[in-house]
């Protein structure tokens, strides 16, 4: 109960428990489809905690090769640690032809980019763009940088919107969906279809003529700015109340995780635990300072019809 506590509120908590429930569902189907009708085969009973340890062993070991789809485990290549002094992940290659005594047509070779003299640990870097909740339920670890600090902010179009098709079909056309998740990570630019998809989102009322009257793909470019003041303090009020609703939901304050890292001897589990719940508090902190400056600039930007009508040259000083 402590432990669940710890990361309560957390984006990596619902993780956990998505992937928890899914290696469950897993192990069901490999019971009932393979093991209870091949007893035989088994020298000894395989139970479902037997099953968790190979999928953590797996996730945390296994090379992706083009994919999650294509993963492959690499004996002695999978004992190489982890280290932040590698800021590339150029280190792993496939040579093709013959390869030795224990391979046919494939060598798995590593070239460290750092200087190694006799005897230094060959290190590399498991993911440049995972954040510190991937590290964690990947790894089992985090790391002090707060680059690798984030939030996935999770936007949806309504069935019950009376444009959804139409809004669908742009967003589609785009490279997303229904659902669209934005990884916001501390100190970095906004993702750049983040505010296109917000707008598409909340557009509504005589806003909604952009749809009726533009192609799709017009459309997303027109929304790469302001549409109109309605439209975008809409999303200015669903961010922030997002941030806030997130942030309501962990019992801790940041100033309170920072006192107990600052303090330290904290277990390996509730380090983790307090370093993402530290991280992703600080993430919505700045995702809510950014839309809250942008409700102050509402009254500042220039709107779809403005610019249409400087366009048309029928506002501004004749020429």
């Amino acid at each position: 109960m402590f432990a669940v506590l710890s990361f309560a509120g957390t984006q990596l908590l619902c993780t956990t428990l998505s992937v928890k429930e899914y290696v469950q569902n897993e192990f069901q189907k490999v019971e009932e489809q393979v093991i209870l009708g091949n007893k035989q085969l088994f020298p000894f009973p395989i139970t479902l905690d037997d099953f968790f340890w190979a999928f953590g062993i797996l996730r945390s070991r296994a090379f992706s090769r083009g994919g999650i789809q294509n993963l492959m485990l690499v004996p002695f290549a999978d004992l190489a640690n982890h280290s932040v002094k590698v800021t590339t992940e150029d280190h792993i290659h496939e040579i093709g032809g013959p390869a030795g005594l224990f391979s046919w047509d494939l060598l798995f070779s590593f070239q460290s980019p750092l200087k190694l003299k006799a005897g230094d640990q060959f290190l590399i870097q498991y993911g440049l763009n995972k954040s510190n909740a991937d590290m964690a339920i990947g790894y089992g670890f985090i790391e002090p940088n707060s680059a690798r600090d984030a939030f996935t902010l999770t936007l949806e179009i309504s069935k019950t919107d009376d444009f959804y098709g139409d809004k669908l079909d742009i967003a589609e056309s785009n490279g997303l969906g229904e659902t669209a998740d934005f990884d916001i990570k501390l100190g970095q630019s906004l993702p750049p279809s983040l505010f296109p998809y917000l707008r598409l989102v909340a557009l509504g009322g005589t806003d909604n003529f952009l749809i009726e009257s533009i192609s799709g793909n017009a459309v997303w470019n027109l929304l790469e700015l302001p549409v109109s003041r309605a439209n975008e303090e809409l999303i200015c009020k669903v961010v922030r109340d997002s941030c806030r609703s997130a942030l309501s939901g962990y019992h801790t304050t940041i100033e309170e995780d920072e006192k107990l890292m600052k303090e330290g001897n904290l277990s390996s589990r509730l380090q983790i635990a307090v370093g993402v719940r530290a991280g992703e508090k600080k993430v919505l902190q700045q995702l809510d300072d950014i839309f809250r400056e942008r409700e102050l600039e509402l009254d500042e930007l220039e709107y779809y019809q403005e610019r249409r009508l400087k366009d048309l040259d029928l506002v501004g000083e004749p020429k």
